[in-house]
């Protein structure tokens, strides 16, 4: 009888682990499907602040375009931008993920691009740091899914 608790807690023990790695993995796949861009909020360095007179700037999508990325289940990603004057362009590449910091590779610029997400109820949050702009420090982009 005393072989029961230890069974239990190495039961429990698998429980905890098989849900940390499907976690991490349903993350991932939380993010599988078309998002469409509702809103950019660039937060600015000093220098930036001092040149727009605002710490940061939020800009609504419908007032100058639309953005929508396809995430797919096989690691690949589609983003097409279109303008109001009716001018689009495509990007494409690979996308993993680890935890909750997306890591996209664009195919024809071999750049790469690392952001922390977040998503809830249908709606995904990308931040993206850039310690190497003058002019801002952070970009927040909120997608909507479709």
């Amino acid at each position: 009888m005393n072989q029961l608790p230890v069974f239990k807690n190495l039961f429990i023990g698998f429980i905890f682990i098989g849900s940390l790695i499907s976690s991490k993995s349903s993350f991932a796949q939380s993010i599988v499907g078309k998002w469409y861009q509702v809103t950019v909020k660039q937060y600015f360095t000093d220098e930036g602040a001092k040149k727009y007179g605002k710490l940061f700037i939020v800009t609504d999508m419908s007032t100058v375009g639309t953005v929508i990325s396809e995430f797919k289940s096989d690691h690949t990603y589609t983003t097409t931008s279109g303008n109001r004057d009716g001018a689009s362009r495509t990007y494409s590449g690979t996308w993993a993920m680890d935890g909750n910091v997306l890591t996209m590779t664009d195919q024809k610029a071999t750049a790469t691009v690392q952001s922390t997400v977040t998503v809830k109820s249908g709606i995904l949050v990308m931040e993206t740091l850039h310690p190497d702009s003058k002019i801002s420090r952070k970009v927040e982009i909120t997608f909507k899914k479709g």
